[in-house]
């Protein structure tokens, strides 16, 4: 180990990825297409370092150097990896919340945006982008947004949350907006 803490070795490192039983992986070019009861879902290989490859039911990545950055790469994709396979099995969900107290706020899903109205009273509405594999479900004062896809369903929370954000007024009196409340 060298003083700037990089590993150095010719050695290449490999990880087993095992799928559970009714799930399937393709590999093509440089995306993973993992496909599961209800539907799939395909994610680009980040580094062209990564070798990824199928064995039976499981997922095998190699990588051909020991550095510590090629090895942060393989983890975070096989996380990556983790949460497809756990969003295929059971959907990821965030659960935000209509806060007002000065206008009422109206919130209207129109296919892939989420158009949010009368917000401090503004005449225009605002548009938040519903990003694949998300939907957006408006109950009442609640906003519910699932799908298979965790990176997709955080988004497009965080882009309705954005379009509600109160920037040039005192937060301590205008407290308006959508905010998270939960994520399952």
């Amino acid at each position: 180990m060298l003083a700037s803490g990089v590993f150095m070795a010719s050695k290449h490192i490999s990880e087993r990825f095992e799928l559970p039983p009714g799930f399937q992986a393709f590999v093509e070019e440089n995306c993973i297409k993992i496909k599961g009861p209800n539907c799939e879902l395909k994610r680009k290989i980040p580094s062209k370092e990564l070798r990824v490859k199928i064995e039976g039911n499981a997922i095998v990545f190699e990588i051909g150097s020991a550095k510590r950055i090629s090895y942060a790469c393989l983890k975070s994709f096989e996380k990556h990896l983790g949460n497809m396979v756990k969003g295929l099995t059971k959907e990821f969900e965030y659960h935000l919340r209509i806060v007002y107290s000065h206008f009422p706020i109206n919130i209207v899903v129109k296919g892939n945006t989420v158009e949010i109205n009368n917000f401090l009273g503004g005449k225009l509405p605002r548009i938040a982008r519903i990003l694949p594999n998300a939907r957006v479900e408006v109950k009442g004062k609640e906003v519910f947004v699932r799908g298979p896809d965790k990176e997709a369903v955080g988004q497009t929370a965080a882009n309705i949350e954005a379009q509600s954000r109160v920037s040039d007024k005192d937060r301590r009196v205008f407290q308006d907006g959508i905010f998270l409340v939960e994520k399952f």
